[in-house]
């Protein structure tokens, strides 16, 4: 594999030693408060947001960290994701 092509594939590689790392049961207490702050104004949210209430604070590539610190693989890979990965 040449060097281009193997540094182009980086972004693609997972550290599975470090994801996923659950540091409070999710959803966390601030995943919490936010859902139910973002429940008293909004109506209508996905099914999603309703099975899994948590607030994800960043993502790079397949991963995801939320307000409380946790870290995942995205596997569900939203539509504006499933391309090119967060960021």
């Amino acid at each position: 594999m040449s060097t281009t092509v193997s540094s182009t594939l980086n972004w693609a590689k997972t550290d599975l030693a470090r994801y996923p790392e659950i540091i409070v049961p999710a959803p966390g207490p601030i995943s919490n408060d936010y859902h139910q702050r973002c429940t008293k104004y909004f109506k209508g949210l996905s099914g999603q947001v309703k099975l899994f209430p948590v607030a994800f604070e960043s993502g790079n590539a397949c991963t995801l960290m939320d307000v409380d610190g946790n870290k995942y693989i995205d596997f569900s890979s939203g539509i504006y994701v499933t391309n090119l990965g967060h960021s």
